[in-house]
């Protein structure tokens, strides 16, 4: 199999998550947590009250603005990517907890002589994106040039069975979509 690199989005039919109370998250955020920029956050950990957003099923791993949120059914098999690459936090949400994954993994592997970028955008956005292989060891992943806004995942550098995305295939865990963005 062709090593690809995915961005991880809400997929479509299924309900995503927002914060109760607007003015805390943003508070928050501005602190550190909440954040999930792939910077360590130092700080306590204190989760915010969460709502569901949006028409659709619950879903097995919710969106939240920069980062997902996994149910207690994928923690076991989703986990060890989870650990490689960052931390998780839990949160509390309708008499259960999930878990806020934060992606700290933020190799510098754009290759920027061959993306295209869309300079209609200040900064300017990513249309096509390359990305060195060479500087990828985990499955899942940030890149600093988009890291407030994107989780990255790749496809194929081991086993099959043995990354993310075939993981959340092999579960059939809901929620998530994976946009190709490059093939090598």
């Amino acid at each position: 199999m062709m090593p690809s690199v995915y961005r991880i989005s809400k997929a479509a039919g299924f309900q995503s998550l927002e914060p109760v109370d607007e003015e805390e998250y943003q508070r928050k955020r501005e602190e550190g947590a909440w954040a999930f920029t792939g910077r360590r956050y130092r700080g306590e950990w204190t989760p915010i009250e969460l709502r569901r957003s949006g028409e659709g099923a619950s879903p097995d791993i919710w969106t939240f603005r920069n980062t997902i949120l996994i149910e207690e059914n994928a923690i076991q098999p989703l986990g060890l990517y989870i650990e490689q690459t960052g931390n998780f936090y839990a949160v509390p949400f309708e008499g259960r907890e999930l878990l806020a994954v934060h992606v700290m993994y933020a190799p510098s592997c754009l290759d920027v002589a061959n993306s295209t970028f869309d300079d209609s955008t200040n900064p300017p956005s990513i249309k096509e994106y390359a990305l060195h292989r060479s500087r990828i060891d985990w499955s899942l992943f940030k890149i600093p040039e988009t890291h407030e806004t994107e989780i990255l995942t790749v496809q194929g550098l081991v086993a099959d069975d043995s990354e993310f995305k075939s993981q959340c295939e092999k579960h059939r865990f809901t929620g998530i979509v994976f946009d190709l963005l490059d093939e090598w």
